[in-house]
């Protein structure tokens, strides 16, 4: 009796009041089947079966999509074309704005990519035969013009030589008496310093034009080559016509030296200088239009080397990179043409719909809202004593009180990590989709969810009303023989169709008394 006395007492325990209603049930067993001797106690075997451990909630279903759709830019409404309660597909464009400008923007974009694909390809191609032949007239005219202006600086240089000759032997030697000797003097008077100067220029410019005479003579010497060595001479007959002048021109009248012989001597010495001036200038002319000539050439030439050897992997590269810099032009004015179309992310009902044709809208003003019907999902809350064993795939039965009699299958796809508080209670958020899509399911709806949190297999079960829990542990009557006794057990999963998982303390085939005096089957 000392297992009675136990029993009765863990019915007068705090807190277990369930368990105590287990233990009632025994000890009516145990009293009314004949003094608790088992001999008339109904037995059951340990199995091996199945358990599936549930946590059952109430939520609503919610379409399993929904968004608010608004403009990323501002502008006017072109054209509206569905309305509340409108059903559209993945894509469709509901609302449009004007794309007049941006049109026009793209256009211009595409135009440009063409132009440059067409550049990449005349590089890649190579230069054209006939741009080749234009290239090699330019050179064959650079080295004509190259050889006119050696004509002409040759040229130049005999006039030039020819004009110093004239403004020093027929001009200055007329008031200078044996001009090409080694002893020149000068024919009238003027005073010594300058005098001197005359003399002793007149022998220094004999000895530079027989030089400069026997230079031109010279068939090696080429015209660019000359130049130096005419202007030198050139400068000096320049500078020794300088001081003639002066000493012309301070000559007076007098019974030896008439006015006009003077005259003549300043209008031919004047004659002399400009006609040496022009001939410096005329040289530096001339040596100018060689050098241009010579730089046309070089120009020509490298221009004719370039189109033969073709463009350089450089320039293709440079090519490719302003096509792709044209391409992204065009994506980039494609994507601010999308962005004046409202288009479904997905299929769905409308049930909202702001937008009117012609009006001026703002970005980011919701005007359309969109939620999908072609599967719910169910919102539940689950206290924390539950949400332990709750996780994303766990199978879900599903009821709605909307449609009595029929059931529907689902699974959790996400179990919000943070709390929520409902009524003082913690709870978590989950959510259920619902795999059989049904049009008399709608928004709102309760649903029952009865989540399948755990299933085990091929493992020893018991039915709950066979085993006894108290302070002292968990326990059965085990029958041995005609003999029966108590037997501590260790449970797991408890079943929702009331069977427990034995872990250990029985084995398979093991009997037990029905101590919740309950049939079996029943």
């Amino acid at each position: 009796m000392n297992t009675l006395a136990a029993i009765i007492a863990s019915v007068k325990r705090p807190f277990v009041f369930i368990p105590a209603l287990v233990v009632v049930g025994g000890v009516s067993w145990y009293v009314f089947s004949g003094s608790g001797n088992g001999n008339g106690a109904e037995r059951i075997t340990v199995t091996r079966g199945s358990v599936i451990e549930e946590v059952t909630v109430t939520g609503k279903t919610k379409a399993a999509q929904s968004v608010n759709l608004a403009f990323e830019r501002s502008g006017r409404i072109a054209r509206v074309n569905d309305e509340v309660g409108a059903t559209v597909g993945a894509g469709a464009a509901i609302v449009v704005l004007d794309q007049s400008e941006l049109a026009a923007e793209l256009r211009e974009a595409e135009a440009d990519v063409a132009a440059r694909e067409a550049a990449l390809a005349e590089a890649k191609r190579g230069t054209r035969p006939e741009k080749i032949r234009i290239d090699e007239i330019k050179v064959e005219n650079a080295n004509t013009s190259i050889r006119d202006a050696l004509t002409n600086l040759e040229d130049k240089i005999e006039d030039a030589y020819t004009r110093a000759d004239d403004a020093i032997r027929n001009k200055v030697d007329q008031f200078i008496s044996n001009p090409r000797s080694a002893n020149p003097q000068l024919t009238f008077s003027t005073d010594p310093a300058t005098e001197l100067a005359l003399e002793a220029g007149r022998i220094r410019i004999e000895a530079a034009l027989i030089a400069w005479k026997a230079t031109n003579e010279n068939p090696e010497k080429t015209a660019p080559e000359r130049v130096p060595e005419s202007r030198a001479p050139l400068v000096l007959v320049k500078s020794f016509l300088d001081t003639a002048a002066t000493a012309v021109n301070a000559l007076g009248a007098s019974t030896a030296l008439s006015q006009t012989t003077i005259d003549g001597y300043r209008s031919d010495v004047s004659t002399a200088r400009t006609n040496v001036n022009t001939a410096l200038s005329s040289i530096s002319a001339a040596e100018e239009k060689l050098r241009i000539a010579e730089a046309t050439l070089a120009v020509a030439e490298n221009e004719l080397l370039l189109d033969r050897a073709g463009s350089t992997p450089e320039t293709i590269a440079a090519k490719e990179a302003d096509l792709e810099k044209a391409k992204a032009a065009v994506a980039l004015n494609r994507a601010q043409l999308e962005k004046t179309i409202l288009r479904a992310p997905f299929a769905g009902l409308i049930t909202k719909q702001d937008a009117k044709q012609g009006e001026i809208v703002g970005a980011n003003v919701a005007l359309i809202s969109l939620i999908s019907t072609d599967r719910l999902e169910i919102e539940a809350n689950v206290p924390e004593v539950d949400i332990g064993k709750v996780t994303v795939g766990n199978p879900v039965r599903i009821t709605l009180d909307a449609l009595p009699g029929e059931r529907f299958t689902g699974n959790v796809i996400t179990v919000e990590p943070g709390e929520t508080m409902i009524d003082g209670v913690v709870s978590y958020k989950i959510r259920v989709i619902i795999n059989e899509a049904d049009s008399r399911q709608k928004n709102g709806l309760t649903a029952n969810l009865e989540i399948e949190t755990l299933k085990k297999s091929d493992v020893l079960v018991l039915p709950q009303y066979a085993i006894l829990e108290n302070d002292q542990g968990t326990f059965v009557r085990k029958r041995e023989n005609d003999d029966a006794r108590e037997v501590a057990v260790v449970i797991g999963v408890r079943s929702r169709d009331g069977n427990v998982e034995i872990v250990s303390g029985l084995r398979e085939g093991d009997t037990v008394e029905n101590i919740g005096a309950r049939t079996i089957g029943k």
